[in-house]
């Protein structure tokens, strides 16, 4: 509390009279009380003190506690969140988000929702709907806030569009949409209908905005807030196999599965690489990214281009110092397993050659079969030629650590029991 405001205070409390003062707390003297009442009343109220006498004492018997407790009369009622969030009604979550759409309008402030589908479109031949995305906001279920395809996915990514025919194209471009449920975008309103519920807005303005005012913010001594080697944090977008799609502070980047995790997994969909509180007990789980997820990024490249008036181009530190250059271009290089250290490296020394662990197998492809040991860090097992049974991507085996490479850090080993 600031010092002034609390001066005002203990001098509003030091000029109060006693009897204001009495007032505020409330009277506790049960004889006054009960003299202002009437003779049935004062009866009541006599019968219900002695009771509350009788409770307190600690002689009292259980079974008589137990009476006076289920007395009606002394049940408590509370409010729970059930019937706080009944108190909470349409009309105000409509309120609520259309303020927030309105001061989006008109000031071009970023507002942030949810994906929640692409909007069915029109298929009649010549003249096909545009593919739009449908954001939800907070638990509003009015507002229907369209991003259209093209203000949607960032134009650096329009090639990515496949398709022979029109028609296969618009398809795909519903799928980028959909592969997008359930995560969090930004976005700023272009049109505004509350009558309709209607609202028309723009993401990729808005990722312009953030990416603006982040990736180019500098210090007081002017050097830039974001370079190599800074953790940000993002939002995932989606996950693929062997991908993961992240918004970075209004960069949407595409990880490769290599800068994503240090154990090699067959399907980033399930593999166990977000570490969250369990809901049941005291403990960690291990759970795959999902869309809407937050996601700790380490910027591994960095390249920021401006411009001045006269068209003359300047990249990163040439133009500190400089005054008058607007934002042109921005690349940026993400990597999610280095915000982490080495595994191989950090448990190189907890295995020795011979040692039987178990493990669990992640990822197989013609080179032969990674595993996760002692659920710790990686090794690789050789094709056995011997062998007849190939194990599946998450088998239980037990392996026997057969080498070890002093140079990076590589462990191999032997399947000696599977499942």
């Amino acid at each position: 509390m600031p010092r002034r405001k609390k001066e005002e205070l203990v001098n509003a409390l030091a000029d109060a009279d006693q009897e204001s003062l009495q007032s505020m707390s409330g009277e506790t003297d049960d004889d006054f009380v009960i003299g202002n009442l009437d003779a049935e009343a004062q009866n009541q109220a006599a019968d219900f003190l002695k009771a509350m006498d009788e409770r307190q004492k600690i002689t009292a018997s259980k079974a008589k506690k137990r009476g006076l407790y289920n007395d009606d009369r002394n049940a408590t009622i509370a409010m729970d969140d059930a019937d706080l969030e009944d108190l909470i009604t349409d009309e105000d979550i409509r309120w609520e988000t259309y303020q927030k759409l309105s001061a989006s309008l008109l000031s071009g402030s970023v507002q942030k929702g949810t994906v929640f589908k692409a909007a069915v479109r029109s298929r009649e031949e010549g003249k096909p709907g545009m593919p739009t995305a449908i954001i939800t906001m907070d638990d509003d279920n009015y507002f229907k806030i369209k991003i259209p395809f093209t203000d949607f996915i960032p134009k650096e990514r329009m090639s990515e569009v496949r398709g022979e025919t029109p028609a296969d194209k618009l398809n795909y471009m519903d799928l980028m949409i959909n592969k997008r449920t359930d995560a969090q975008v930004y976005f700023v309103v272009k049109k505004l209908d509350e009558e309709t519920g209607e609202v028309i807005a723009s993401r990729t303005e808005a990722m312009a905005k953030i990416s603006r005012s982040k990736w180019f913010e500098r210090t007081r001594d002017n050097k830039y807030t974001i370079n190599v080697g800074t953790p940000v944090l993002g939002i995932v977008q989606y996950v693929d196999r062997a991908a993961i799609c992240v918004d970075a502070l209004g960069v949407e980047k595409v990880i490769d599965v290599n800068d994503v995790s240090w154990i090699r997994y067959s399907d980033l969909r399930d593999a166990p690489l977000r570490r969250v509180a369990s809901k049941t007990t005291r403990t960690y789980e291990e759970v795959p990214y999902k869309p809407g997820d937050p996601i700790r990024l380490m910027v591994t490249g960095i390249k920021r281009v401006f411009t001045d008036a006269e068209g003359n181009t300047y990249v990163d530190d040439e133009a500190l110092g400089k005054r008058g250059l607007r934002p042109k271009q921005l690349g940026v290089a993400l990597s999610v397993k280095l915000c982490e250290e080495n595994p191989d490296k950090r448990y190189y020394n907890d295995f020795e050659l011979g040692d039987k662990v178990s493990a669990e197998i992640t990822y197989v492809n013609d080179r032969g079969i990674f595993c996760k040991i002692a659920n710790k860090r990686s090794a690789f097992i050789r094709f056995n030629a011997n062998s007849t049974a190939l194990p599946l991507v998450g088998d239980k085996v037990i392996v026997r650590i057969t080498g070890k490479n002093d140079e990076n850090y590589q462990i191999n080993c032997d399947i000696v029991w599977t499942r």
